[in-house]
């Protein structure tokens, strides 16, 4: 079906913020408020409008940005989307910043707080493995203090095991946030990344975005600050990836 076509459905109150939809490029269905949150502008999650009823005339147009209703000639479409005169500015702004431009009052990001929480809940996860990373390593020690104690190859040891945690680190956060929008911390404590049009994150983006967390890493904390003073929370990685943390 064509974009305009779906709009329709959900001015209507058929498609709610619950239906599952499908587009090309997504593995699996989603809720319309994650795979088309610009379709649901107008709906509520009980199937009504949050704005009133459908348009009265057949040749009416519900803004994407405010929701309300307008004569088709008084509206421009930006890519799909009918934008009255009053946000047409405003829209196309939102749209330069990557950030949700919809009607949509209902998103809450995730804060600072809860964010690092889901970082402590995330590394009590990953513990048994730097753990046993760890035990390897300190064995692997022992083993060539008794045998061989160049130096050389406990520098080599130290620099594989260090690695070896690095790729597990970064195959978690890209599996689960490619597969699930959340690692298990986030989960928790009830968040999803997305992307700055509430989209779904691709793996290729969820694998950038925890080398764009690596970039925070080197800030002295910073760039994670940031996110307690930013309006959408985001920190520095979130800027270098185009990425939000929404609370579900």
């Amino acid at each position: 079906m064509s974009d305009a076509a779906l709009s329709n459905l959900a001015v209507a109150g058929v498609i709610t913020s619950e239906t599952l939809l499908w587009r090309p490029g997504m593995q699996d269905w989603q809720p319309a408020r994650i795979a088309a949150p610009e379709l649901t502008a107008a709906a509520a999650p009980d199937g009504s409008s949050i704005y009133g009823t459908a348009p009265p005339e057949a040749n009416a147009v519900r803004c994407a940005a405010c929701g309300n209703v307008f004569p088709s000639e008084d509206v421009v479409y930006i890519g799909q989307h009918p934008v009255c005169a009053s946000c047409k500015h405003l829209y196309v702004q939102r749209l330069r910043e990557g950030v949700p431009v919809t009607g949509r009052t209902e998103v809450q990001f995730g804060g600072f707080w809860l964010r690092f929480v889901a970082k402590i809940v995330d590394g009590i996860i990953l513990m048994p493995v730097s753990m046993g990373l760890m035990f390897v390593y300190m064995f692997l020690m022992l083993d060539m203090n008794t045998s061989d104690p160049a130096p050389g190859r406990m520098l080599i040891s130290q620099f594989l095991i260090n690695i070896l945690m690095w790729a597990v680190n970064m195959a978690y956060v890209t599996f689960f946030v490619g597969r699930f929008a959340a690692t298990p911390g986030k989960m928790v404590c009830g968040l999803r990344v997305v992307t700055g049009d509430l989209g779904k994150v691709t793996y290729l983006r969820a694998f950038g975005r925890f080398w764009g967390e690596f970039v925070t890493g080197m800030t002295f904390t910073i760039g994670y600050i940031i996110a307690a003073f930013d309006s959408e929370k985001r920190a520095l990685h979130d800027y270098i990836c185009n990425t939000r943390v929404i609370r579900v």
